[in-house]
C-alpha cells in the first residue's frame, strides 16, 4: 500500500464490515421470501431450495478457503490478479461439477434455475477475492 494512501480505524473498519453483512443478510432473507411469495405455489421455493443445496455442496471447492490465506498475506506475495486467477479457475471446476451432478441427479426443468442460482453466488465469490484485497488495504467501507 502506499503511504498516501487512506486507511480506516478498525473501528471504522468494523462498522463498515457491520454494516455490509446485515444488508446481505437482509438481501437473502428477501430473495427467500420474495420466491416464495411471488410464484403460484411452494413447487418455487422446493427448486430454489434444491438450487442452494446442490451449490452448497460444490461451494467449498469454488471457494477453496481462499479469503483466509490471501488475508494473511499481509506482504502481498502474491497479486490480486492470481487470486483472482485461481479463484476463476476452482469456480470454474465446481460449475462445471454442479453442472453435471445437476443433469445428471435433477428435473431437467430444475437444471436452469439451479444454474441460475450458481452464476448468483459465484459472482459473490469472485468479488470476494477483491474483499480480501480491500481488507488486507484497510479499506473496509468499500466491502461494506
Amino acid at each position: 500500500m502506499k503511504a498516501t494512501e487512506k486507511t480506516l480505524s478498525i473501528k471504522h473498519n468494523m462498522f463498515w464490515n457491520t454494516v455490509g453483512s446485515l444488508t446481505n443478510l437482509g438481501c437473502q432473507w428477501l430473495i427467500t421470501i420474495l420466491v416464495v411469495r411471488l410464484s403460484d405455489g411452494y413447487s418455487a421455493a422446493g427448486i430454489y431450495s434444491l438450487a442452494m443445496s446442490i451449490f452448497n455442496m460444490f461451494s467449498q471447492l469454488a471457494q477453496y478457503r481462499m479469503y483466509t490465506v490471501q488475508i494473511a498475506d499481509v506482504e502481498r506475495k502474491n497479486s490480486a490478479g492470481e487470486y483472482l486467477t485461481f479463484r476463476f479457475f476452482t469456480t470454474f471446476i465446481a460449475f462445471a461439477m454442479l453442472a453435471v451432478y445437476s443433469i445428471a441427479t435433477c428435473r431437467i426443468g430444475t437444471v436452469p434455475a439451479i444454474l441460475l442460482y450458481a452464476l448468483y453466488k459465484t459472482a459473490g465469490l469472485v468479488i470476494d477475492v477483491m474483499h480480501a484485497n480491500d481488507q488486507v488495504g484497510h479499506r473496509m467501507d468499500y466491502i461494506g
